[in-house]
């Protein structure tokens, strides 16, 4: 991703550490929390364009996962349409229940 510079750019972040303070997420693990969040919107957008610019359709990536070395990829292989089409949604489920988690542990929060 690149640096944020100007106010604008900052709203998102302000908003997010709003959120994440007021529910009582501890400063370090907010900021750390925002960084994992964007970063993950940023890199699955990423693939998306790319996947569509190279025109690989799902079904096609999970036969070429399923052609690899059995004995060098089993576990790939066997994962290959979960791997070959990741949801968004369940991404950022796992990352929000791995906040929730530690809010409901709240002494698990760094703050510094």
């Amino acid at each position: 991703s690149y640096p944020v510079t100007g106010a604008a750019g900052f709203r998102a972040l302000e908003v997010a550490l709003v959120a994440m303070r007021g529910a009582g997420i501890g400063d370090h693990d907010a900021v750390t929390a925002f960084h994992a969040l964007r970063s993950l919107t940023a890199g699955f957008s990423q693939r998306e364009v790319v996947g569509r610019a190279a025109r690989v359709d799902p079904r096609q990536r999970a036969e070429l996962i399923r052609r690899l070395p059995e004995d060098d990829f089993p576990n790939s292989r066997e994962l290959a349409e979960h791997i070959a089409s990741p949801s968004f949604d369940e991404l950022l489920d796992l990352v929000i229940s791995g906040l929730e988690h530690r809010l409901a542990r709240k002494g698990e929060f760094r703050s510094s």
